[in-house]
């Protein structure tokens, strides 16, 4: 599976789909950061494959969708600094190290070369709100539980492997999973212009999730084309609206990359509710796609307040 994640970024022409639960990858580029510790070099080749088209001056895109946050035990708003939400913090921080903090992230790699990398990459996650019966607004996450890369709509690999070492390397989590090719006749670039050729079973799929996530027809027009500026533009610019609004029902809403410090995020914990009815709501409803936090808690090192038992707990755990 390793192999063919890689065989099949390096290789990719025109953009990559990645939807994982986890995100935990270096680039190699320090061998004396902490984050060296993980093994596996998809993040590698993510940065080379993004570098060489920038160098050939081809547009080229990765869209990256992840959790909100890690999915344990941890109520976040009052014990995500204690010693019960350190397993959580460990694994938010590894992710971090692995996107955009440290000489061994993807963005680090990335902005060493080209000029804004938010031209070939962008991560995202899935929210969701709905009020309660007492009626109270919640906002909460919609989990990503999937491993899925797609590339081209040729390459499609499926099943339970996450983006870490526990996966990827083949002597720790037992994986299994499907890889699926797809070579159309003809030229891809006519294809995906709107011409008539079916794109087959990895194309439908792709739609499915997108239509999904973007809250769109399959045959809407938006997502027909990875590649194209009005998609790039339509996810941006609808993460980031979706984003603000959610904070304006929920000002307590975490994690957001506004939210730099320990200090930051006590502030905004803190902060009142707004008041408004169901009705003001459904006039303006936010939509599912958010940005991903990648600068929530940049300023602070997660791995600190560990409890005594973490002595026994060997990093290579989480990776």
């Amino acid at each position: 599976m390793y192999k063919a994640y890689i065989e099949a970024i390096l290789n990719a022409k025109d953009f990559i789909y990645i939807e994982n639960q986890f995100f935990v990858t270096s680039t190699g580029a320090d061998d004396t950061h902490r984050s060296n510790i993980i093994e596996n070099r998809i993040g590698e080749a993510i940065v080379r494959r993004i570098l060489r088209a920038a160098e050939e001056k081809k547009p080229f895109k990765v869209y990256v969708i992840l959790p909100v946050r890690p999915g344990f035990e941890c109520d976040g708003r009052i014990d995500l600094w204690s010693q019960e939400g350190w397993v959580a913090r460990c694994q938010m921080q590894l992710q971090a190290e692995s996107i955009a903090r440290g000489p061994n992230s993807i963005l680090s790699g990335l902005s060493a070369e080209i000029r804004d990398w938010r031209e070939y990459i962008g991560f995202y996650s899935l929210r969701g709100g709905d009020f309660t019966s007492d009626g109270k607004f919640h906002v909460g996450q919609i989990y990503i539980h999937s491993k899925v890369l797609i590339v081209d709509d040729e390459i499609l690999i499926v099943g339970s492997a996450n983006i870490n070492d526990r996966s990827m390397l083949g002597s720790r989590d037992s994986e299994v999973c499907v890889h699926i090719d797809y070579t159309p006749q003809g030229n891809i670039s006519t294809v995906r212009e709107g011409g008539d050729e079916e794109h087959g079973f990895i194309k439908r799929a792709r739609l499915q999730l997108w239509a999904e996530h973007c809250q769109l027809d399959m045959d809407d027009g938006i997502i027909q084309n990875p590649l194209s500026k009005q998609c790039w533009e339509h996810w941006q610019n609808s993460a980031f609206n979706n984003q603000q609004k959610f904070r304006k029902y929920d000002p307590r809403m975490w994690p957001v990359s506004s939210i730099r410090t320990w200090g930051q995020f006590k502030n905004t914990i803190a902060k009142p509710l707004p008041s408004f009815t169901k009705e003001e709501y459904l006039n303006d409803p936010p939509g599912r796609l958010v940005e991903h936090a990648i600068d929530f808690l940049a300023d602070e090192d997660l791995f600190v307040n560990a409890p005594s038992s973490s002595v026994f707990t060997p990093m290579t755990i989480f990776i």
